[in-house]
C-alpha cells in the first residue's frame, strides 16, 4: 500500500487541520453533520453548500467531484462544477462522470476555504509513473 493521501487546511475556518486517507475512502465536505470534513453552519460559511463536494479516495488516486453546490468547487482557480440556481440541491449531482483527477499539490477552494492537497504514491507507483512519462515521450 501507498502512503497516505492527506489535506490541509490552509485558510478558512479549519486554517491548521489536516485530514489523512490510508486507504479507499469517500469524504464528503460541507456544512451537514454526515460531512466527514465539516465547515461550521454560520454566516461565514454561507457560501459552502450542506454536502458542497465529494472526495473518493482510491490510493494512489484521489478525485473530487462537485455535489450540486450552488457556489461552485474550484481546484487550482478553475470551477470544476456547481449547479444552476433554478435546479434543487439534492438532484444536481451530476455522479461519477464529473470527477476531477487531482494531483499533488492541487488546491481545492469552497468558498473562503482553501484545502491544499498531497498525493503520496510509494516508491513503485511513482516508478511506474515516471515511466509511463519517459514512455509518452518517444
Amino acid at each position: 500500500m501507498g502512503r497516505p493521501s492527506k489535506l490541509h487546511v490552509t485558510r478558512g475556518a479549519l486554517q491548521g487541520n489536516e485530514y489523512v486517507f490510508e486507504g479507499s475512502a469517500q469524504c464528503a465536505i460541507g456544512r451537514a453533520h454526515d460531512c466527514h470534513i465539516r465547515l461550521p453552519v454560520d454566516d461565514s460559511q454561507r457560501d459552502v453548500s450542506r454536502r458542497h463536494c465529494l472526495l473518493i479516495i482510491e490510493p494512489p488516486s484521489v478525485r473530487i467531484r462537485d455535489l450540486g453546490s450552488l457556489n461552485g468547487t474550484f481546484v487550482n482557480g478553475r470551477n470544476i462544477g456547481q449547479r444552476l440556481p433554478e435546479q434543487a440541491p439534492g438532484n444536481s449531482d451530476p455522479g461519477p462522470a464529473a470527477d476531477h483527477m487531482l494531483q499533488d499539490g492541487d488546491e481545492i477552494q469552497l468558498g473562503h476555504n482553501v484545502l491544499h492537497v498531497e498525493v503520496m504514491a510509494d516508491a513503485a507507483t511513482a516508478a511506474e509513473t515516471e515511466l509511463s512519462a519517459h514512455a509518452v515521450g518517444k
